[in-house]
């Protein structure tokens, strides 16, 4: 059997430059969102009902890594708990700036201020 990667100190980092908008998300479909990072890789995060999905691909399209959990009510083991829960953090934060979320609310209730 090979071994499993271990994947979770890229997704860690990730998310950290997300959060501090290093990383800059795009619209790719509906529920799906992607990043380059220098031209070199890209991550795409997407939904799928309960089931959220992480890929990489490097400059040639290639994918490199690939993952994906979804929400259960008992979970096997805490690498999957932890899985999901990073997955789902990233797939809202990749939401929030590709969307422009914060800055939409905030329009929103400067115009509702005005009525």
């Amino acid at each position: 059997m090979v071994e499993a990667l271990d994947s979770q100190p890229i997704l860690d980092k990730l998310i950290a430059k997300s959060r501090e908008g290093r990383v800059s998300w795009e619209v790719w479909e509906t529920t799906r969102f992607r990043c380059s990072v220098e031209g070199q890789y890209t991550f795409q995060i997407a939904k799928y009902e309960d089931t959220y999905k992480l890929e990489m691909r490097d400059a040639s399209d290639y994918e490199i890594l690939s993952l994906s959990q979804s929400d259960q009510i008992i979970f096997q083991d805490g690498n999957e708990r932890r899985l999901f829960e990073s997955l789902s953090d990233l797939y809202e934060i990749a939401r929030r700036k590709a969307l422009q979320v914060e800055g939409k609310l905030a329009t929103a209730s400067d115009l509702l201020d005005r009525i």
